[in-house]
């Protein structure tokens, strides 16, 4: 791998954590209790799990460099293959905390710099249904 190119990867990796960050912060500022940050089995990874009274949610976290020119659908910020991981993950991840939670739902963050360069958080609950 290049040199440039391993420096973006680097770059990448690192605007991904300040957005794992951010989110789980506004989530806590909610109410949300974090359980697990980065949870990874195979062939998955959830980027944040969280639980309020008898909700789990799984929160995968997508930065972007800049405001997506159109809004994305959530699907394709969430190809297929990614759709299925989230569900498995969420599948083991319920069933590694004993989880009773009545709701278990797959959440999606979408964080991006405003003019300003201040960040921005579009929230969607529930994609996978």
């Amino acid at each position: 791998m290049p040199p440039s190119a391993i420096t973006l990867k680097l770059q990448n990796r690192q605007l991904s954590i300040v957005a794992e960050n951010l989110v789980a912060q506004a989530l806590e500022k909610q109410g949300w209790n974090i359980l697990e940050r980065n949870f990874r089995y195979i062939g998955c990874e959830l980027d944040i799990v969280a639980r309020k009274c008898e909700t789990l949610i799984i929160v995968e976290v997508k930065a972007r460099r800049r405001k997506p020119s159109v809004i994305q659908d959530a699907l394709q910020l969430l190809p297929a293959r990614k759709r299925a991981a989230l569900y498995r993950g969420s599948q083991i991840v319920a069933s590694r905390l004993a989880d009773k939670s009545k709701t278990i739902r797959v959440d999606l963050a979408l964080v991006y710099p405003d003019p300003q360069k201040k960040p921005i958080i579009d929230y969607y609950v529930n994609v996978l249904s």
